[in-house]
């Protein structure tokens, strides 16, 4: 061999391509895990960067649990990536409600518990406040407990908006964040989602609106999605079914209303002819009454019955109007606990079914088909009354008709 050959090849850097072929992949792999469900995270983040992993390896044979850990490092790795990019670009992390008082975006406060709790504001320290959605609509808008209640689930939102979601915050919680600013929501419900034992649940979900400026000063609006679906689903999968789900297809709507306006924000502002602030927010505001239009439309095609609702609203016969009077002359037998919802279940003559608060507050009524009752109960949906909570519940009825000298406390919050 030729000596000066021999020592060239000693002092040149050794090269494998199957390692570079490896490092290829997982460069690739990182850059579509950061931009998976959409995410704008890569944006935000700067053009290198290292991530230190460990790689364990066995000399004698291939453990499962090693190739798992390496995966959970990466996954770990990668998920702190994607929400550094998402906060630098979007001063908020996506599905999650920022926190003034731990001033985080991703703390223990940040996310709601189920698929049935929304976010109505911040409390006075600058935490999220989560309530039911039942409890959220009995307080803001009890017209649409029939939607949620009954037994066809309706599809609804609510408007909120800046005013009534930061009302309670001390200023010192808001002063100097660099979090967006959320602007208005939509809080969300009636959306039908079949489990895997097929039982159908609904989802909730909180559609914030987030405020933010560019370097420019010119307005930046982006949507922020908040739920945590039953396992296993997962909200970004369930928002991205276009073809499949009424849910997914609304969702489409809203983020092209928003986009459309965005964009004409944009080109103004390259005109030189820039939106002024007070005219966005209108603007947005127009969006999220549009949105709002759009579920009223669908539950319209849904169910043309519109005039027959206006008119048993006047019917003496009507469910609700019963509601009180087929409590009192219920037996045991009669009461159910609704396990998902909480709720109490009071079954009536010819079909008439009436949901409680289990402190005795009237949600709603409805008629019920035979079938679509025995279905709850056979499923364990609604189960059996105890005799001492039926004994409690009828006393808090009870309470509320004397206090009041008829009937009527016991249908209002």
């Amino acid at each position: 061999m030729n000596p000066r050959r021999q020592g060239r090849n000693n002092s040149a850097p050794r090269r494998s391509k199957a390692a570079e072929s490896i490092h290829r992949r997982i460069q690739g792999l990182v850059r579509s895990l950061l931009s998976r469900d959409g995410s704008e995270a890569i944006s935000g983040l700067p053009e290198s960067l290292d991530l230190h992993l460990q790689i364990p390896i066995h000399l004698h044979e291939d453990r499962t649990s090693h190739s798992r850990k390496f995966s959970e490092d990466l996954m770990k790795q990668v998920d702190a990536l994607r929400t550094e990019g998402e906060i630098e670009l979007h001063g908020h992390r996506s599905g999650h409600a920022l926190c003034y008082w731990c001033q985080q975006t991703d703390c223990e406060h940040s996310l709601p518990e189920n698929g049935h709790t929304v976010l109505t504001g911040w409390s006075p320290t600058g935490m999220p406040v989560w309530k039911n959605i039942t409890n959220f609509l009995l307080a803001e808008a009890p017209e649409l407990l029939d939607h949620l209640h009954g037994d066809t689930l309706k599809p609804f939102a609510v408007l909120v908006d800046e005013s009534d979601l930061l009302a309670e915050v001390l200023p010192q919680y808001l002063e100097g964040t660099q979090f967006s600013h959320p602007l208005a929501a939509l809080v969300v419900g009636g959306f039908p989602l079949q489990l895997p034992n097929y039982e159908i649940d609904h989802l909730s979900l909180t559609a914030l609106v987030q405020e933010t400026r560019t370097a420019r000063g010119i307005p930046r609006y982006r949507w922020n999605f908040i739920s945590t679906p039953p396992k296993p689903f997962h909200l970004a999968s369930l928002l991205g079914q276009e073809d499949t789900s009424h849910l997914a297809r609304w969702i489409s709507a809203l983020r092209a209303l928003l986009v459309g306006l965005q964009e004409e924000i944009e080109a103004r502002a390259r005109e030189g002819k820039r939106m002024p602030m007070k005219e966005c927010r209108q603007r947005v505001f127009q969006t999220l009454r549009e949105a709002q239009s759009i579920l009223g439309a669908y539950n319209r095609r849904k169910d043309r019955k519109t005039l027959h609702a206006l008119e048993r609203g006047e019917d003496p016969q009507r469910p609700t109007s019963a509601a009180i009077s087929d409590v009192l002359a219920s037996k045991r037998q009669d009461l159910f606990l609704d396990r998902r919802e909480a709720t109490v279940i009071v079954r009536g003559p010819n079909s008439r079914v009436h949901v409680f608060t289990q402190n005795g507050i009237h949600v709603t009524s409805a008629r019920y088909s035979p079938d679509s009752i025995a279905n709850r109960i056979q499923r364990k949906r609604w189960v059996p009354m105890e005799d001492s909570d039926f004994l409690r519940f009828h006393t808090e009825i009870k309470n509320r008709v004397g206090n009041s000298g008829d009937q009527r406390s016991a249908e209002g919050s």
